[in-house]
């Protein structure tokens, strides 16, 4: 007579239960070796065929698979027609200045800077009509003298780029750079004078010349990513997008965050969800207490040790800052402890917002743990022969 299997789902923590597997193996064949060779086999499977997510059963639970990270990761990136876009324009800007009639005299070269630069740009907001178009910092090293007042210097920029009403439109002119907007992206032309250490840039509110190196924060960053062995950037990214999603006022921007990242990330985490929470908990550590006395720290620039990349942000808009990571680091602790799937989910699309995507408990939907899909159950009335069956050969490797 024949034995009815119930069905079987392959789903539990890791995708699939072995101590079920092996059991089922003691009861239809008995065998001590048919037994191992089962077990092995699953395990061969699991190790060869599935991405198993790593599960930390000491001190909480981290149920939500690195893969909803990178997902993320992927979707907050600019896309690939962003980027060519922003290529178009800013090679066009800087063909423009280079070649005008009334420029081309001053113009001595040019680089791009910023995040752009430094590959840690997230997918642009979506404008008005619709599209997303980076926004790309232009350097044009020129022949300007720093005796050369500011006003005129970012004025005679201006009025190259117009060219009579031939070129591009300026949309204003900032403290120190010239703003273009186009419909491929939206660019900041700074002019700058190149010195022995670095270069000197125009400020039109106090009419003087100040110090500043962008080559060195892009081979700056470059360095940090090494250093986190290629996790730097992508945490930056989704330090920039917890920031957009969550916002706390104008200030801190982007390079504030990327030194935060540098200075309070752990090295050699490899969870991003863990990773980020460790991040919001080590700054928090590190100036929760400073804003209880209305302070803020001194944060060097990377490129010039006397500067403080704090020196725009007001003690208020830290204090705003620093708050919101507190409130935030919770969240994402939460997170990373939650025993259960949904749970720590929606923790986390509190922390990113609803472009995280979710994931089921584990006893619902195996199949989004970790990439492993569930394995469709044994059909109803499936047979064995009462018969214990063999393989008519040893597997090699058991006694």
């Amino acid at each position: 007579m024949a034995e009815t299997i119930s069905p079987l789902y392959f789903g539990s923590v890791g995708g699939l239960c072995l101590r079920s597997l092996v059991g089922i193996a003691i009861n239809l064949f008995g065998n001590r070796w048919i037994v191992a060779w089962v077990a092995r086999q699953v395990l061969e499977c699991l190790q060869e065929d599935y991405n198993i997510e790593r599960i930390a059963n000491i001190g909480g639970l981290m149920p939500v698979p690195q893969a909803r990270f990178t997902e993320l990761l992927a979707d907050i990136e600019p896309s690939a027609t962003t980027k060519s876009r922003a290529s178009g324009g800013h090679t066009g800007i800087r063909d423009h200045l280079r070649t005008q009639e009334q420029f081309k005299n001053r113009y001595v070269s040019s680089f791009l800077s910023g995040s752009y630069a430094r590959s840690t740009s997230i997918r642009p907001r979506t404008s008005a009509d619709g599209e997303e178009r980076a926004d790309v910092d232009i350097i044009v090293v020129t022949n300007f003298s720093t005796n050369d007042h500011p006003d005129d210097v970012l004025n005679e920029v201006c009025r190259a780029l117009e060219d009579g009403g031939e070129g591009y439109e300026v949309e204003r002119i900032n403290k120190r750079s010239v703003r273009v907007e186009t419909w491929q992206a939206d660019m900041d032309i700074v002019p700058v004078v190149q010195t022995w250490n670095g270069y000197m840039i125009p400020d039109r509110d106090n009419g003087t010349w100040k110090f500043t190196n962008p080559p060195v924060h892009t081979s700056w960053s470059a360095e940090q990513n090494e250093r986190f062995g290629g996790r730097f950037k992508p945490l930056v990214k989704l330090f920039k997008w917890w920031r957009r999603i969550n916002p706390s006022g104008r200030r801190p921007k982007g390079f504030v965050l990327e030194n935060l990242v540098s200075l309070h990330a752990p090295v050699s985490e490899t969870h991003s969800g863990e990773a980020f929470a460790q991040l919001l908990e080590n700054i928090y550590d590190a100036y929760g207490f400073l804003v209880t006395m209305d302070q803020k720290p001194f944060i060097a620039d990377p490129a010039d040790q006397s500067n403080d990349i704090l020196g725009k942000v007001t003690v208020a808009q830290w204090k705003d800052f620093v708050e919101k990571v507190r409130v935030y680091a919770h969240i994402a602790r939460r997170a990373q402890e939650a025993e259960d799937m949904e749970e720590a989910t929606r923790q986390w699309r509190r922390v990113f917002g609803d472009r995280f995507k979710t994931t089921a408990n584990v006893a619902k939907a195996a199949a989004t743990f970790g990439g492993f899909a569930a394995a469709a159950p044994v059909a109803a009335g499936y047979t064995f022969p009462n018969a214990m069956a063999a393989p008519a050969n040893k597997p090699r490797g058991f006694a």
